[in-house]
């Protein structure tokens, strides 16, 4: 099967902002009100334990994504974590959402 080269719309500079802010604030509203990011959490809590760290910088982090519902649930072992958000095109007032309800984020 040959490759199929796909971009993500919120990534193109042409894309007004009020529509990659809406489909950022979209992500984060799905992966915070489920568990879609509970696969994921012994994986990071691994790699987090081998770089022997407690902090993760999220690249592209577009408006925070599943990051509240990830940074509560990681912090059960991981008390001092710290987040760093990060973002070419970043959807401010969603990281300020996701910095509000959670302190322990922080945005680059």
């Amino acid at each position: 099967m040959s490759r199929i080269h796909l971009f993500e719309f919120e990534d193109q500079q042409w894309l007004p902002e009020f529509i990659r802010n809406y489909m950022t604030d979209f992500l984060q509203f799905l992966s915070n009100k489920t568990a879609m990011y509970k696969g994921i959490v012994p994986i990071i809590e691994k790699g987090l334990k081998e770089s022997q760290t407690n902090q993760i910088i999220d690249l592209a982090s577009g408006g925070g994504g599943g990051l509240i519902w990830l940074n509560t649930e990681l912090r059960q072992n991981n008390p001092d974590l710290k987040i760093l958000l990060t973002d070419y095109f970043p959807n401010i007032s969603a990281f300020e959402h996701t910095q509000k309800n959670k302190p322990t984020i922080s945005i680059l």
